[in-house]
């Protein structure tokens, strides 16, 4: 189906000290696609200083045939070590595959490409905005997948206090 994945962590553009708020580096994939491909990414790893609020954000951009700019952002008195990001391409007409990116703490989801409600849904964060106050403790979760969508939400338990939260998901039919 033309899959290409692949990883990077911050530590390959820069030392986790001194912190740094944003990399943004150039992704080249392995083979060239045909045409400009869908792009999905996640976080595989985080590490910011515990008396700071979490912040973090990933972003792929300027996507092309060739590459993809993968922008690692957090914002204001976030103190970003290291971050590592999974990242999956392929071919963006592919049949029987959806993906795409939300925020928020729950929501809706629309498929346009299935005939039948989707065998696999993946999801992952690509955003967290978090309380320094309160323990980091989110997961995120699909439900009610049918052919036309499905519904995801973002739970927390304990003390946690996200303010904001992003996923990516990835739909197969």
């Amino acid at each position: 189906m033309g899959f290409q994945t692949g990883t990077f962590n911050t530590t390959e553009d820069h030392p986790p000290e001194p912190p740094k708020q944003n990399t943004m580096c150039w992704i080249p994939f392995e083979r060239p696609y045909d045409a400009i491909p869908a792009v999905v990414l996640w976080l595989n790893s985080l590490d910011t200083c515990a008396g700071e609020n979490q912040r973090i954000h990933v972003i792929a951009s300027d996507v092309s045939k060739a590459g993809f700019r993968l922008y690692i952002h957090s914002w204001r008195e976030t103190r970003l070590y290291t971050a590592g990001v999974s990242w999956l391409a392929y071919p963006a007409e592919a049949p029987g595959i959806e993906s795409g990116n939300f925020l928020g703490r729950w929501g809706d989801v629309k498929f346009t490409k299935f005939n039948k409600p989707p065998s696999r849904v993946m999801v992952a964060f690509n955003k967290i905005d978090c309380n320094k106050n309160f323990n980091l403790r989110l997961t995120v979760k699909c439900e009610g997948i049918t052919k036309g969508g499905m519904g995801w939400r973002v739970d927390t338990w304990g003390d946690s206090q996200p303010y904001d939260c992003g996923g990516a998901y990835i739909a197969l039919e």
